[in-house]
């Protein structure tokens, strides 16, 4: 069978079923949270935005193309023709909610059906931790994987019940901000605004399911988080880092509880918060050891290189 995926997070959990040599084609982002080293692919897809441009400059280029309903990320459809794909996984179609930074699936499924032959297609979603596991288990049974999707989610499920046995031992719940974006502030939605309540906190910053991107510095002053992450979105933990330490700019953000306590952190988004799948059960476990330091956590749960602490003040 031959495999073409346009969410990152799905090429992710076809090589935890054991079948990253089935993948033919990806797109420019999956290398980022999967290792495709040694592997002959088809890159589908790229980003309009420049490499290299800055933070302010994407989140202007994000919101003038949610503005004007186009897409930040477009695919080749001449190279998707040439794959000659069996399968094809494609984000999840969600009228009136989909982010300009996914390739849209309407499209998609139009280029995908022109083909001839046309290959079988199927969503992933991964909105929630039941519909993440839902979509291990359909793609489990398409890739003839039944069973390992199965255990898959066997696994991730007791990872996050041994989360939250330890979060209950915690004395109290942390006001928590995780943010998938810095420059300018987005807080986190969907499953991994989740992992903050899972990881025994409180969300202060939270975005609404279709991803609204309308949240100010003043704002987040005013919730005064204990904690403060920053994870933004494909953005490797030195620029991560970067981005958190400019904040050092922001009137007020000295007076900060997060400030004050030492309890900045900046932390992969790349590899571990920007595709929201089984990777996100790893942010769970580093997000819940962050916030509840003073907890016996299990070893490896937060290896350093995951993250930093950034002073502000």
């Amino acid at each position: 069978m031959r495999i073409a995926s346009f969410v990152p997070a799905a090429t992710e959990l076809v090589a935890a079923l054991g079948l990253r040599r089935r993948l033919v084609a990806v797109t420019h982002s999956c290398g980022g949270v999967t290792d495709l080293a040694g592997l002959d692919l088809r890159i589908l897809t790229r980003c309009r935005v420049p490499a290299g441009a800055s933070s302010s400059a994407i989140d202007g280029a994000v919101k003038t193309a949610a503005a004007n309903r186009s897409d930040v990320q477009v695919f080749d459809a001449n190279e998707l023709a040439a794959v000659q794909p069996d399968l094809v996984l494609l984000p999840a179609e969600r009228p009136g909610a989909r982010s300009a930074c996914v390739v849209d699936p309407v499209r998609l499924r139009a280029a995908l059906s022109a083909l001839d032959p046309a290959p079988r297609m199927l969503e992933y979603a991964a909105s929630s931790f039941q519909e993440l596991f839902g979509s291990v288990r359909a793609v489990g049974e398409a890739l003839e994987k039944g069973a390992e999707g199965a255990r898959l989610v066997a696994e991730l499920r007791g990872r996050i019940d041994r989360v939250q046995r330890f979060a209950a031992g915690a004395l109290r719940r942390p006001r928590v901000a995780l943010l998938s974006w810095v420059l300018p502030p987005v807080p986190a939605a969907g499953l991994l605004a989740d992992c903050v309540e899972l990881a025994g906190g409180v969300a202060v910053a939270r975005a609404r399911p279709e991803g609204a991107r309308s949240f100010d510095w003043e704002r987040l002053l005013e919730a005064a988080p204990d904690v403060l992450l920053l994870a933004p979105c494909d953005h490797p933990l030195e620029r991560a880092r970067a981005d958190a330490e400019s904040l050092r700019q922001v009137p007020g953000i000295a007076e900060l509880p997060a400030v004050k306590w030492g309890q900045v952190h900046a932390l992969d988004g790349r590899r571990t918060f920007s595709a929201p799948g089984i990777s996100t059960v790893r942010a769970l476990e580093q997000v819940a050891c962050l916030i509840h330091p003073e907890l016996p956590w299990p070893e490896g749960l937060l290896p350093r290189e995951a993250w930093r602490p950034v002073a502000l003040d």
